[in-house]
């Protein structure tokens, strides 16, 4: 199976989410070792440890700041898909290409997309938080780390429940693999394992 993580968007923020992601990426694709996994980048020197694994490809896409990330994401991306053909798309701390009907995993490291709906804030951010919001409810899985996130995405956001997996970090290199399988093979990851998978 050909999973592809979009690392584009989370790259743009600040915080410490991307030590999160890379590391939850050498665990997974460690653990996972029939899986191929494709990392599409703007920086791929980031990723030169996960780049050596067998398993493990970069593909590196440069997004220009100067134009809006966010709309050249939407726009340059869908090649990208059509050119990898992936089984899996994973969006760790970012918003999924609009286009994409696939199985579709996200995964929350960072809780800034999360923070309240205020309506005073600029119209580019509100616009950035609709997306987001579309892009968890298309989700067919949400991999979270923390407690408070869970509850947040559950109660605030209202995202349903069995779509929302809180993954303990020593658990991800097997379970995470096993949710790939699923929304690959069509079935709901709820069923193979609980809400709290620790």
């Amino acid at each position: 199976m050909r999973i592809l993580f979009d690392l584009l968007l989370a790259e743009q923020q600040c915080g410490n989410a991307l030590v999160s992601i890379r590391e939850m990426l050498s665990i997974v694709a460690s653990s996972s070792q029939e899986h191929e996994y494709i990392l599409v980048t703007g920086q791929p020197k980031e990723y030169r440890r996960q780049a050596n694994m067998p398993n493990v490809r970069v593909y590196p896409l440069k997004l220009e700041s100067k134009n809006g990330v966010l709309m050249q994401h939407q726009l340059r991306f869908p090649s990208v898909l059509y050119r990898l053909q992936p089984d899996v798309l994973h969006v760790p701390d970012g918003i999924a290409l609009i286009g994409w009907h696939g199985p579709l995993i996200m995964s929350l490291h960072d809780t800034p997309w999360l923070d309240g709906q205020d309506q005073s804030l600029p119209a580019y951010v509100m616009y950035q938080r609709y997306l987001f919001r579309e892009s968890m409810q298309r989700a067919h899985a949400i991999l979270v780390a923390s407690e408070q996130t869970y509850t947040t995405l559950i109660s605030t956001w209202l995202i349903e429940k069995q779509c929302v997996h809180l993954i303990a970090e020593k658990a991800g290199g097997k379970i995470i693999p096993l949710i790939y399988q699923a929304v690959y093979e069509g079935k709901h990851p709820s069923t193979l394992l609980p809400d709290r998978a620790q």
